[in-house]
């Protein structure tokens, strides 16, 4: 009885097998790193547009309202406190720099905590890249 032995096949993926398999994996990972920057960055850019229309509006209605009430603020010290209308309106351009000073550097701040760079992404990319070198 002289029966044919047939060799096992390897149970190890040869080279080509692997090339392709990492190739596919990476093709995955691109895919799912440019939806997670495309998700990012449209998020943020909504909350910054969003946040550029309210501060127009608020802007503008809140300029014709200050309006107003330097007006009047100015009105009542010329009348209550007999200040000179040259000091009333100096007292109330005084405030208004300060109050101005302020608010524009609080918007300053907020513009610097916007994220337009997609740095989750990135920092996630960057991880993934170094998974890879070290497999």
């Amino acid at each position: 009885m002289n029966a044919i032995i047939q060799p096992k096949p390897s149970t190890r993926p040869n080279f080509v097998t692997m090339a392709a398999d990492a190739l596919t994996d990476v093709k995955e990972l691109a895919a799912a790193h440019t939806e997670q920057i495309r998700n990012e960055i449209k998020t943020e850019t909504t909350k910054a547009i969003s946040t550029v229309v309210m501060l127009v509006i608020g802007g503008f209605l809140g300029m014709v309202g200050l309006v107003f009430v330097l007006i009047a603020l100015v009105s009542v010290l010329q009348s209550s406190l007999s200040i000179s209308p040259s000091a009333s309106w100096g007292i109330v351009a005084l405030g208004c720099l300060i109050i101005g000073g302020g608010m524009a550097f609080w918007a300053l701040r907020q513009i610097q905590n916007l994220k337009l760079m997609p740095r989750d992404s990135l920092k996630s990319i960057g991880e993934s890249l170094t998974w890879i070198t070290k497999r």
